[in-house]
């Protein structure tokens, strides 16, 4: 009896091991996509990123039920900086995040002429989305997965840049001259901000609002959605409208985790972000109509003379040129511009 007793006992512990193996194995057939995201539903319910992630995880949900699980991860939970977000997802410590292309450039060089200045003309941004949606875009996608093992799954348009200042308005290049201003911290913008006689600011974005509070700047460019997330509406009294650079992020995904998705997965995940991306581009749209209605209440908006805009046009694109020329070479600017062009002829049709 007690050889049986034994048995029985061992039988019930290889029962109990074979259920936590079977256990085991559903919860590893289960796909985890954790997100981090800069947008908080609380703090910024209007942002269209947080729409595009939203849309996102039911649309999975919808599609794959407990087969799937979309973390979404606010307020940079996974990853503080832009590195971080970009190392994170090349480890697969996550497995998506969201990266401005002006801060993609010390990774690679394939969205370089996007940080130029008047590269796009305001405010036709659809030139860009339907350039990016043909072989231009699928140019960039190659490129930079071969030189970061990271996928596009998304180009995100948040709109135009603009000039806003503290002490003075700015209707001409010359109240530009000797401003301590702060924009993108890269090399193209930079050039072009020298050209326009401003003291360029290193300053993280996380320090923006502080320091024109302070006054150690007196200003700085950026696109709506951001005076209206990081409300600089309240450290700025001027907003000139340039719209001198389309500001477009990526949403980025590891290829190697990507393409070992399960066949099933990854066809409903590409589906996915088919109807995220409309959900963002209808969020932009209702949100940047209402974020220009803020700035309106809160700060003096001016528009530029076309004799000036011209001033600006020709000095910032020649700047940003040369050092865009500089850093990919002219074979790839030409291009990338004649992408852009004939996108902008076939608008034209």
């Amino acid at each position: 009896m007690k050889k049986l007793r034994v048995y029985g006992v061992r039988a019930r512990v290889c029962l109990l091991a074979l259920c936590l193996v079977l256990a085991g194995s559903a919860e590893a057939a289960q796909t985890v996509i954790r997100i981090n995201s800069v947008s908080n539903p609380q703090a910024s319910p209007d942002m269209p990123s947080l729409h595009w992630y939203l849309k996102f995880a039911e649309t999975m949900k919808a599609k794959l039920g407990d087969k799937v699980d979309v973390k979404i991860y606010w307020d940079n939970q996974l990853a503080k900086t832009y590195a971080d977000g970009i190392n994170g997802t090349q480890n697969q410590t996550l497995q998506m995040c969201n990266i401005p292309a002006a801060s993609m450039a010390e990774y690679t060089k394939a969205l370089i002429p996007l940080n130029g200045l008047y590269v796009v003309p305001y405010p036709r941004n659809q030139i860009v989305r339907d350039a990016f949606a043909g072989d231009l875009g699928e140019h960039i996608r190659d490129q930079i997965v071969q030189e970061t093992g990271l996928r596009i799954v998304s180009f995100w348009d948040f709109g135009f840049r603009y000039i806003l200042t503290a002490k003075k308005p700015v209707t001409k290049v010359e109240d530009l001259a000797g401003m301590k201003f702060r924009c993108q911290p890269n090399p193209v913008q930079l050039a072009a901000f020298k050209a326009y006689g401003t003291n360029p600011t290193p300053i993280t974005y996380s320090e923006l609002f502080t320091s024109l509070q302070q006054g150690v700047i007196d200003g700085t460019e950026n696109p709506l959605v951001n005076v209206y997330q990081s409300r600089l509406y309240e450290v700025t009294k001027y907003f000139t409208k340039t719209g001198h650079i389309l500001e477009f992020n990526v949403c980025l995904v590891n290829e190697d985790w990507y393409r070992n998705l399960p066949e099933d997965v990854r066809k409903a995940f590409d589906e996915s972000v088919i109807e995220a991306d409309a959900a963002f581009i209808a969020q932009f749209e209702k949100a940047e109509s209402n974020f220009m209605t803020i700035v309106e209440e809160k700060m003096e908006v001016f528009d530029v003379s076309p004799e000036e805009t011209e001033k600006f046009f020709k000095i910032g694109q020649a700047s940003s040129k040369e050092e865009i020329v500089r850093q990919v070479g002219e074979e790839y600017y030409t291009y990338f511009m004649g992408e852009l062009e004939k996108a902008r002829i076939a608008l034209d049709k």
